[in-house]
């Protein structure tokens, strides 16, 4: 039944599929179509940009945890932040570890801080910033106080940089509910940048874009030409639909991330994704009529889909010839041997129809008749030697010894020289009779 199986799901895989396949080819150019592809592409492209920027996120937060538990730190902050000062010799010297880990990264790094909970600096890489405001954007503090955990500030700029605009990633420094501080990574862009001009996805798509936001929708990096202009995405882009969807708070699901919109007089479809425990949005987005082309070029495909389905097909018959007159050369192969004396041949077939079963029933067979054979040759063996031996001594009895010269002498002939020793050994009747015939 299995292989009977097999040929109606051949014929029906073959033949049946794509006949239906090419009809809804042919007549799916509907605008659901163009949507669900349009939310595939989309929604697969800004998840995996939303990944990317959270798992720079998470490299810098271990970072942070990492340089939080050097001991050294660990002792400054039960001193500074819970308690007594440091001296200034000691200060120094954390200092310099913080500046050399600032520059073995200094590409993205732009510097390691300490602050107290009400935003003095207690700690920092450049040792003259120790005991002035904190640099982070105003209200900072109070949103890391509520968040209780990491947390991912918006873009800022800071006089003196090389960067026009930074951001900080903080772990807040909580004992007993209460806050005492944080510390905190200033970082550049440069890393989420670079990751915007790879546009991965994109690069098949000449219109294709993608835009990073902060959570008060400042535009970080964008490969979009219409927004490298601008600097805070709500307040100057002019979209109705897309300024909508931007100013969610949330974005569930796939179908809820899509947009359509007009930007330089053509029209866009996007896509929106938020970074996990951030804030921060990605905007992916490619012009209507580019991620539609290639609809309009699937009657071309559907033609060389059919010669492929033609190929397929003579393939798949071929296959299924194979599939049977292969196992059934193999049996007669065995079988073949099995005459010439190769008892130890088997037919070996490593499928899961029916003919595995007619396999497993040969090979029992022949496993059966070659024990049998080997059986009955140990058997004859063991005959032959009992009636040609005495069973006592094991020596050769009579027969066998007058049937052994009888073809020594007609080997050699009656002209040839024969020796015949008769050993006897006297009184050995009473080694016998005393001792017993085992030992004698």
């Amino acid at each position: 039944m299995k292989l009977k199986k097999m040929v109606f799901l051949t014929i029906f895989l073959c033949a049946v599929v794509p006949v239906l396949a090419l009809s809804a080819v042919f007549i799916a150019t509907s605008s659901k179509t163009s949507r669900n592809l349009m939310n595939d592409n989309m929604a697969a492209a800004s998840r995996l940009f939303s990944n990317s920027i959270d798992n720079i996120f998470d490299i810098n937060r271990a970072d942070i945890f990492v340089t939080f538990h050097v001991s050294e730190i660990r002792s400054f902050i039960s001193d500074s932040v819970f308690g007594d000062r440091k001296d200034a010799a000691a200060v120094r010297n954390i200092a310099k570890r913080l500046a050399l880990r600032v520059s073995s990264d200094g590409r993205y790094i732009r510097y390691i801080s300490l602050v107290d909970a009400n935003g003095k600096v207690l700690l920092n890489n450049d040792i003259s910033k120790i005991g002035t405001r904190s640099r982070l954007p105003a209200g900072t503090l109070e949103q890391i106080k509520k968040s209780g955990s990491y947390f991912v500030t918006d873009i800022f700029s800071i006089k003196g940089l090389r960067d026009p605009f930074v951001y900080a990633i903080v772990l807040p420094l909580i004992d007993h509910h209460e806050f005492h501080g944080s510390m905190f990574y200033v970082l550049s862009p440069a890393s989420i940048q670079e990751l915007v001009r790879s546009a991965g996805f994109f690069k098949s798509y000449r219109s294709g874009s993608v835009t990073v936001l902060d959570s008060g929708y400042n535009i970080v990096a964008t490969s979009n030409p219409l927004l490298k202009k601008m600097t805070n995405f709500r307040t100057e882009v002019r979209d109705s639909n897309l300024l909508a969807l931007v100013s969610r708070d949330s974005v569930s699901g796939d179908q809820a991330g899509a947009v359509r919109y007009t930007a330089g007089g053509r029209k866009r479809i996007g896509y929106l994704h938020t970074v996990p425990d951030s804030g921060w949005k990605i905007i992916c987005s490619v012009e209507e009529d580019e991620l539609f082309r290639p609809v309009r070029r699937m009657i071309l495909w559907d033609c060389l889909f059919v010669v492929l389905l033609l190929v397929i097909v003579t393939g798949a018959f071929l296959l299924l010839m194979r599939q049977i007159t292969d196992p059934m050369y193999g049996l007669l192969s065995t079988i073949h041997k099995m005459r010439g004396g190769d008892y130890a041949a088997r037919f070996n077939y490593q499928g899961r129809d029916e003919f595995r079963e007619i396999a497993d029933a040969y090979n029992d067979l022949a496993d059966i008749t070659q024990n049998t054979l080997k059986r009955e040759k140990a058997h004859s063996e063991f005959l032959l030697d009992k009636s040609n031996h005495d069973q006592l001594t094991g020596l050769y009895n009579k027969a066998a010894t007058q049937e052994l010269i009888s073809e020594c002498i007609g080997e050699y002939g009656r002209t040839g020289s024969h020796v015949l020793y008769i050993m006897d050994i006297d009184n050995f009747k009473m080694i016998n009779d005393t001792l017993g015939h085992s030992l004698g």
